[in-house]
């Protein structure tokens, strides 16, 4: 709903597979098991709840049911929601923007994608306002309030070093509710 209305106020929380493998696909990961297995993102989402085609039930990972306490909002996915999962969630988005990952690969550098834009112009200011906009492309669906975006391409405008702009505006980005609240 709202990639067509920027007012709506909806959506449902982003589980911990699409979360992790929606980011690794934005950033062009690459896989770098030595078996070429994919299976392996289990190791990564699996603290946060979830392990591919492990569900308990037909229901999925959470029970239908749920409701959100102090609210009369029926939403399962936030029944996994908790300080201990957030903090997962953000050490996983810190563990993939440091590229901690033992199985996949991803370039975070100067010369990825993002660190093109992150540099093409070679003015600071510019530059990291054009890197978060192409991260709000790639991870808000354009969503993501003007306010945070200044926010973002005024800190990452101080970093100097075009891989840590990279990295420190993504995680921003990724730990957001923006990202992690998909409309």
């Amino acid at each position: 709903m709202a990639d067509s209305d920027p007012a709506a106020e909806e959506g449902h929380l982003r589980e911990p597979i699409l979360y992790f493998t929606g980011i690794l696909r934005a950033l062009q990961f690459t896989n770098i098991d030595p078996q070429g297995r994919y299976d392996v993102a289990s190791n990564y989402t699996a603290p946060l709840g979830e392990v591919p085609y492990g569900a308990a039930s037909v229901f999925n990972f959470f029970p239908p049911s749920y409701v959100i306490p102090g609210a009369q909002i029926n939403a399962p996915e936030f029944a996994q929601e908790n300080t201990a999962a957030a903090t997962l969630r953000m050490t996983l988005a810190d563990s993939i923007v440091r590229n901690h990952l033992t199985s996949f690969f991803i370039d975070m550098g100067a010369t990825s994608f993002l660190g093109q834009i992150a540099s093409a112009t070679g003015n600071p200011a510019t530059d990291s306002a054009n890197l978060v906009t192409a991260l709000n492309i790639l991870f808000t669906h354009a969503q993501m309030a003007p306010t945070m975006q200044s926010a973002i391409a005024a800190n990452a405008a101080l970093l100097p070093d075009i891989g840590q702009r990279v990295r420190v505006s993504t995680w921003l980005v990724i730990s957001s509710n923006f990202y992690k609240i998909a409309q």
